[in-house]
């Protein structure tokens, strides 16, 4: 495979990191989105970054870090907005 036929995964992480994050401040402002397909994409997303393996891989590295980290804010995010729908009475 040759540098030219190397994917270059950083617009799809990019678009990633951009979703979560604007998700994030969504649920931080009291609104849910569609989270139903980020699983997925998460998912797609490593498994071809693991299929190309090498240098490529090791590249994704800081990116496949950011990824984990705005998740987490996410996570985070969302499990507050969930105890406080519940401390407002509220079945989420």
């Amino acid at each position: 495979m040759t540098s030219q036929d190397t994917p270059d995964f950083k617009p799809r992480f990019k678009a990633l990191a951009a979703f979560i994050t604007r998700t994030q401040n969504n649920v931080e402002a009291g609104t849910l989105g569609d989270l139903s397909q980020l699983d997925k994409e998460v998912m797609s997303l490593c498994k071809d970054v693991e299929a190309v393996g090498g240098q490529t891989a090791k590249d994704a590295q800081p990116m496949i870090a950011d990824m984990i980290a705005r998740l987490d804010g996410l996570s985070a995010a969302l499990n507050a907005y969930k105890a406080n729908k519940e401390q407002q009475g509220h079945n989420v």
